[in-house]
């Protein structure tokens, strides 16, 4: 036994094997490579010789074609069966696990997790395993030419998460780093974080048992080889390094005489340390290219910087207390030597989520995400997604909204009870900017309504940034942001009523045809399509027909908020990257989830100014009012018009126009509107546009060869039109089709 170690003690007498060391053991019986030898340690260890034929009995790696090992059973292990080589002079290949000192190697028989594993496990496969283990290491050719390359180290039982500056901030020499917090989320793990203060700062929440120095080397890249045991200290450390091809020791010495100046340094006073961080390259042979960057961090605890040079031999302390670069090292190698013998506790350095990783993770493309936007309106349609965007690092917002938190509102926001009486945009600022590192992302929030052009912060807004999205669910915000001079790009997304669809409105990059121009086309396609139906149902009358997602008596499960916010925030990131404008539906299918999705044709738009009013229309009113005067020639023809008047801007929006009712007069010189049906067909639309499109005007056509000027007749109706709608304070409209022209005429003048 002088060669083997002797891996816990023998059981004697009479034992009781339980149920997973039993199978393995009777597997060990019936299998002609492996004898069982002994039972150890309260039964959970089998004790075998493996005799593997298909390792060659002459083979570089040093494996022997027979090997004893000990076949553990532990159910609280990441993998329960663990094999273990008990030969002393065991080799050091590549896939062993950690192990304590002294203890036999530890084989990595699997790659893949247990859970995955265990469904298809039985001892069988795994004494094949083992002896494929043995075979493959023998040829080293365990580990494949496209494998990723290994990793330096086993891993830490100590995290600690950088600050997202931390390179930055290294440069600077003037600051301490300080573990702010920790946390133990299971027995063997622990959690760290940690940041620079000034060195004359003080936290009362600061232990000063966790304040360091730090210093970052990159030695030259290392050799790819099995994983190393964590090094105890800075020799040991620098001797792994040294078998890999590289060292430590030169990197480490030129770090710290470059951040000391001919003016020497102080040795900070109560119990400092460093923070050793290493920026680790691997390739896969001599004269390959790295492949793999790995940082690494140790903590050495009670070492300042000044500590470290003295015992490199790069730093001498003088009788006044500070530290100079030695120019000549003299004689003394025992002080000079001293660094190989300094303690060293390594720690799993955890990069942070910053701008780019979030990028990388999210599939954002980097050069088109760090525009800056606004959004406005951070209700529960808003904050979902601003959390969404925060997270993809797409676009970094101002955020705009004159609302604050309410009871109800938590049921569809991000934010908590904590929250409530908050702003809301304050709220959503905090918990975005929470995605990230402190202080890293600093969203803008203005409290206020986003059409407020003369405030000077949102007139500041909206001038710098390149993309604005309309989350209110109001009419004037869109509204007035088409209208505005402001040179930036505008969406608008909202959520009927109902929950079960949603909207996107969206611009094109010329901004040739804008949000409200995209309204009165979104109101076309609702009311000429079968999913429009019931598209807004549950609306309340002359108000936007997003109100349901902000309003308490509406119900939507905060499922469906997620649903659609996901569904808005990705398609308007792919959108916005092309050149066009869009009108996209999405609907919701209760029966089995599936979101159907309507691509609605954009048109061009058309105005023109009458007096003190602007009419906006698009080409498919012309092409419909022109094919319905040709198939009804040689009489006239005519109807009514759809649309809706906004006051304040002094704009009618020309939504559609109707055929002639059946009951209409035609003839080759003349045409009188019926009304059968019509106030049937006006009612139905106004219900499904939320009363928002109504009864605006008439229009009829000229006969062949005739001009769109309105004859005696038409002025006589315009005038009999404009004093009806009068009374309700609204302009009357007539157009007109000719041969080839159109002519709008509006309170007796076009």
């Amino acid at each position: 036994m002088k060669n083997y170690i002797n891996f816990g003690s023998s059981v004697s007498g009479n034992y009781e094997l339980i149920e997973p060391v039993r199978i393995l053991y009777n597997a060990c019986r019936n299998h002609p490579d492996f004898k069982v030898l002994a039972i150890r340690s309260k039964c959970d260890t089998i004790e075998v010789d493996c005799c593997n034929d298909q390792v060659p009995s002459r083979n570089s790696v040093g494996i022997k074609n027979r090997e004893r090992l000990a076949l553990i059973y532990n159910k609280d292990n990441t993998y329960p069966y663990e094999v273990r080589a008990l030969r002393k002079d065991f080799p050091v290949t590549l896939h062993q696990n950690h192990v304590p000192d002294g203890e036999p190697a530890s084989l990595c028989i699997y790659f893949e997790p247990w859970t995955a594993i265990e469904r298809t496990w039985t001892p069988q496969l795994f004494l094949q395993r083992i002896l494929w283990w043995l075979k493959e290491t023998a040829g080293d050719t365990l580990h494949r030419e496209d494998q990723p390359l290994e990793q330096l180290y086993f891993k830490s039982p100590i995290e600690l998460v950088l600050p997202v500056d931390f390179e930055e901030k290294l440069q600077k020499r003037n600051q301490t780093f300080q573990i702010y917090y920790s946390t133990k989320p299971k027995k063997d793990l622990i959690i760290l974080r940690g940041d620079f203060f000034q060195q004359n700062q003080r936290d009362k929440h600061i232990s000063e048992e966790i304040k360091f120095e730090c210093i970052a080397i990159s030695p030259s890249p290392v050799l790819h080889a099995p994983i190393s045991k964590f090094p105890k200290t800075l020799g040991e450390l620098n001797d792994q390094f040294v078998e890999r091809g590289s060292e430590i020791y030169n990197a480490l010495k030129e770090e710290i005489k470059r951040g000391i100046s001919s003016d020497g340094i102080e040795s900070p006073s109560g119990n400092m340390g460093t923070l050793l961080i290493l920026n680790a390259k691997v390739k896969r042979d001599k004269d390959a290219i790295p492949e793999k960057k790995e940082i690494k961090g140790f903590f050495i605890n009670g070492k300042t910087c000044a500590n470290l040079g003295e015992a490199c031999g790069v730093l001498s302390k003088i009788p006044d207390g500070r530290y100079y670069k030695v120019k000549i090292i003299g004689r003394n190698t025992d002080l000079i030597d001293s660094w190989k013998e300094i303690i060293i506790e390594p720690i799993e350095i955890v990069s942070p989520l910053n701008r780019q990783s979030a990028q990388i993770l999210s599939k954002t493309d980097e050069k088109t995400s760090n525009f800056k936007g606004v959004l406005a309106g951070v209700g529960a349609l808003g904050s979902a997604l601003a959390d969404i965007w925060s997270k993809e690092a797409w676009g970094q917002w101002t955020y705009i909204d004159d609302d604050y938190l309410k009871p109800h509102n938590i049921v569809r926001h991000i934010a908590r009870d904590k929250n409530i009486g908050q702003r809301k945009t304050d709220t959503v600022s905090a918990y975005t900017s929470g995605n990230f590192h402190p202080g890293y992302i600093n969203s803008n929030a203005i409290f206020g309504k986003a059409n407020d052009f003369i405030n000077c912060k949102i007139d500041s807004a909206l001038k710098s940034s390149k993309l604005f999205i309309d989350a209110t669910t109001t009419l004037e915000v869109p509204r007035d942001i088409a209208v505005s001079n402001f040179a930036v790009r505008a969406a608008s997304v909202f959520i009927t009523p109902s929950g079960k669809s949603s909207v996107l409105l969206l611009e094109d990059k010329d901004r040739t045809i804008r949000l409200d121009s995209l309204e009165a086309q979104y109101y076309r396609a609702m009311i000429n399509s079968t999913w429009g139906k019931n598209h807004l149902s549950g609306h309340q009358g002359q108000i936007w027909v997003g109100t349901g997602c902000r309003n308490a008596s509406m119900i939507i499960a905060q499922d469906l908020i997620l649903l659609h916010a996901a569904t808005l925030a990705r398609q308007t990131r792919f959108l916005q990257s092309y050149f066009d404008a869009a009108i996209r539906i999405y609907e919701v299918v209760e029966d089995n989830g599936a979101m159907n999705s309507y691509d609605i044709p954009v048109h061009e738009v058309k105005n023109c100014r009458i007096g003190n009013w602007e009419i906006v229309w698009d080409e498919v009113i012309y092409n419909k009012i022109a094919l319905l005067r040709r198939e009804n020639l040689p009489n006239e023809t005519g109807g009514l018009i759809v649309g809706f008047t906004d006051q304040k801007q002094n704009r009618i929006y020309i939504v559609d126009i109707l055929e002639a009712p059946i009951d209409s007069e035609s003839s080759p010189t003349s045409f009188i509107r019926g009304i059968n049906g019509a106030n049937v067909e006006l009612n139905k639309i106004a219900d499904k546009t939320a009363n928002v499109v109504e009864y605006i005007g008439e229009w009829h056509s000229h006969p062949r060869n005739s001009s769109a000027i309105p004859s005696n007749y038409d002025l006589s109706l315009l005038k009999y039109l404009s004093d009806n709608l009068f009374k309700e304070g609204k302009p009357g409209l007539i157009v007109i089709a000719g041969e080839d022209e159109l002519s709008i005429c509006i309170n007796g003048r076009g």
